[in-house]
Parts: C-alpha cells; sequence; structure tokens
C-alpha cells in the first residue's frame, strides 16, 4: 500500500488516479497523520433475484433432509 501526502496528492492527482485504477490503495496523510484511503472501485455482479431463491430452496431442501432438525438445533442452541 502507498502512502502520499495530501499536498502530493494535490499536485500529483493524476499519478494517484493511474495508481488506483491499476489495483493500487493508497493511503493519505495530512501532517502524519492518515486521513483518507482511496481504493479502486469494484463492481459487484449480482445474480437475479430468481437464481438467488433457487439456491436457497436447495439449500433448505438440502438441510432439512439430510440436516440435524430444526427443534433439535434451537434445544442445543444452534451449536453443531
Amino acid at each position: 500500500m502507498k502512502t502520499m501526502g495530501a499536498y502530493e496528492v494535490k499536485t500529483h492527482v493524476s499519478e494517484l488516479l493511474e495508481l488506483v485504477e491499476y489495483g493500487e490503495t493508497v493511503t493519505v496523510t495530512r501532517r502524519g497523520r492518515v486521513v483518507a484511503r482511496v481504493c479502486p472501485v469494484r463492481e459487484l455482479e449480482q445474480p437475479p433475484l430468481t437464481e438467488i431463491f433457487e439456491e436457497i430452496a436447495d439449500i433448505r431442501a438440502t438441510v432439512l433432509k439430510d440436516g440435524p432438525e430444526s427443534r433439535k438445533l434451537r434445544e442445543e442452541g444452534g451449536r453443531f
């Protein structure tokens, strides 16, 4: 992780953006104190809700079929 002072950031903002664009996280300091971290934005791909619900249903069916019963889990405080 690279560290840059606030003045350096101000005078070399294009360098800062280039570093971040290539995946670097940059810590910004002012008078030796950390005041910010600039990091790359990573867009999250979210699957459609129908896929999520199907996965939940599959997991639920597996747990109910093969796993311990809900009542037993509640009695044990959810510990496995």
